[in-house]
């Protein structure tokens, strides 16, 4: 929620956001697709329709950052394969880098890649091959699930990201 704009400085939500302080997140526009009532929280459901620049401040009082450029974005790659030869599906979108997001949003990109086009068999058995890069450095993680579901592969593959980006000797982002 935009509550001023000036110049290309911009402040929002009139509340945090997580209470971060310094941060560098994308910021962009977008559009309110429906609110749910409760008289305990209501909230809104909204999407973005395009990026507009970098959130630069998490404060008590709300969120600011400047239109323009965007911060540097994690790009995620995903390749479905189906034996049964109904087609190859894949998927590539850049991901916010924050040590505490970008493990959950990559686990939504994988959950939602596993199941977008359609459900996993009730049985079935599920090869992956991941290679994460951190810098100059891989984690290569391969495995073999039967009967997997898709939190599953996000428990296997989303612990290196967590144990990367909460690394107390120094914060790796992928």
């Amino acid at each position: 929620t935009c509550t001023e704009v000036i110049g290309n400085r911009m402040w929002g939500f009139g509340h945090a956001f997580n209470n971060e302080g310094v941060i560098s997140m994308p910021m962009g526009s977008g559009q309110i697709n429906g609110i749910v009532a409760n008289l305990m929280t209501s909230f809104k459901l909204g999407s973005m329709s395009g990026l507009r620049g970098t959130l630069t401040a998490d404060q008590t009082v709300g969120v600011g950052g400047r239109i323009g450029k965007a911060p540097p974005m994690i790009p995620v790659d995903l390749k479905i394969q189906y034996t049964d030869g109904s087609g190859d599906v894949n998927y590539h979108f850049d991901c916010a880098a924050h040590p505490k997001l970008t493990p959950m949003i990559v686990g939504v990109a994988i959950t939602s890649a596993l199941t977008g086009a359609r459900d996993l068999p009730q049985y079935q058995t599920m090869d992956y091959d991941v290679t994460l890069q951190f810098g100059d450095r891989k984690v290569r993680a391969e495995n073999t699930l039967v009967n997997a579901q898709p939190g599953d592969v996000f428990f296997q593959l989303g612990t290196p990201l967590m144990a990367a980006a909460e690394n107390p000797f120094e914060r790796v982002m992928p």
